[in-house]
């Protein structure tokens, strides 16, 4: 196991081994995982109980103004069908 310029020190304790003694990426987890499927729900939810129709959630969406920072991650733009499917990635 190597860090930036040279092998780690954790690589130098024998009971060490980089699969099983790594904590978890949790970002990576929630993000990729939970998140999706949470905004799913969420917005189901919410046309679920007419607060919105899945057009209004999509127009709000779309005409979001993102910062200077924000607008090369724009995420990519929502279908109807898939707010309804409960299916966002």
């Amino acid at each position: 196991m190597y860090g930036i310029n040279e092998a780690s020190t954790l690589s130098f304790i024998s009971s060490f081994h980089p699969i099983t003694s790594l904590p978890p990426d949790l970002m990576h987890d929630v993000l990729e995982g939970v998140m999706p499927k949470l905004a799913s729900c969420l917005l189901h939810s919410m046309m679920s109980s007419r607060l919105c129709t899945s057009s209004q959630i999509c127009q709000m969406i779309n005409k979001f103004t993102y910062g200077n920072n924000d607008k090369r991650n724009r995420p990519f733009a929502l279908k109807e069908k898939d707010i309804s499917e409960k299916n966002i990635r």
